[in-house]
């Protein structure tokens, strides 16, 4: 049974590795990123639009409005403005792509891998 167990295991594991399992349907919804000075909300909508906003003190800063694409597990979001100049993150004005990645069964979208930045959304359905 253990052997079993270990060898469908390994064959997920495989699949998951060699097969791009994002769609427009399971990446869409509400990303949160917290940091010291501000909260941010990226909302993924299935039309492939998106809106961005930043708040600090609970307070609307910034927002944007642009659209997204998948590509082989990554996001390429259109017209994004980068907001964390501040952090020294560079390269987001007008395209920004992420790396989409699930750990736990929740979705995360990368912003600095240097700076462990990122936006989570909550867990998936199996």
């Amino acid at each position: 049974m253990n052997a079993m167990k270990t060898t469908y295991s390994i064959i997920m594991i495989i699949l998951s590795m060699s097969c791009n399992r994002f769609t427009n349907q399971n990446v869409c919804g509400v990303y949160t990123a917290n940091y010291n000075f501000s909260m941010d909300s990226l909302i993924l909508y299935s039309d492939q639009t998106y809106l961005n906003k930043v708040y600090l003190n609970d307070n609307e800063l910034f927002m944007n409005k642009g659209s997204w694409e998948i590509h082989e597990g990554e996001i390429f979001f259109s017209n994004f403005v980068n907001y964390y100049s501040q952090l020294g993150i560079s390269g987001m004005n007008g395209t920004w792509i992420s790396k989409i990645y699930v750990r736990k069964r929740e979705v995360y979208l990368n912003i600095s891998r240097d700076q462990k930045l990122y936006y989570k959304r909550g867990k998936i359905k199996n």
